[in-house]
């Protein structure tokens, strides 16, 4: 009762007079509770002066159906959207937070990975640089060995 007030700026003795018929709703609060966001739902104005109707009107739905098609989503892009704005505040902190920290998780295995890539291709660098040594080295070692060979030869 206290929160409900809150919302609409009265205190809880004016909510309980309204509930007990003690006073009525003016105008002024009509239009306070028909545009107070209720997690995700609007209350209905014309349910709320004559009864008649849905308690809540589908302003989201309206609104969301628009996004849905201007961004082309799917049903179930739709159906999940519906679901977290109509969530407790409390629970989409809870879900936001999973996304969060599983995105960060992903971002930390992808740098991972790419650092493991550069470690791999440094490694080649690496192999690759002591592949040419070896081959001068043994194109060196020819070259000195054919030099002995012609040397010998000469001597004969």
């Amino acid at each position: 009762m206290e929160k409900f007030g809150a919302e609409l700026g009265v205190g809880k003795t004016a909510i309980s007079k309204l509930e007990h018929g003690e006073r009525t709703l003016t105008d002024q609060m009509i239009n306070s509770i028909c545009k107070t966001n209720w997690n995700g739902r609007y209350v209905n104005e014309l349910w709320l002066r004559n009864g008649i109707g849905d308690m809540f009107i589908p302003i989201v739905d309206s609104e969301l159906d628009a996004l849905i098609a201007k961004y082309q989503l799917s049903s179930d892009a739709k159906l999940f959207i519906e679901k977290f704005i109509n969530m407790k505040p409390e629970s989409q902190e809870i879900i936001l937070n999973f996304v969060i920290e599983t995105a960060a998780a992903i971002n930390s295995l992808r740098e991972t990975s790419v650092n493991d890539t550069l470690t791999q291709e440094a490694i080649d660098r690496e192999v690759e640089n002591y592949r040419r040594e070896l081959e001068a080295e043994a194109k060196g070692k020819k070259s000195s060995a054919f030099a002995e060979v012609n040397a010998e030869e000469k001597r004969a």
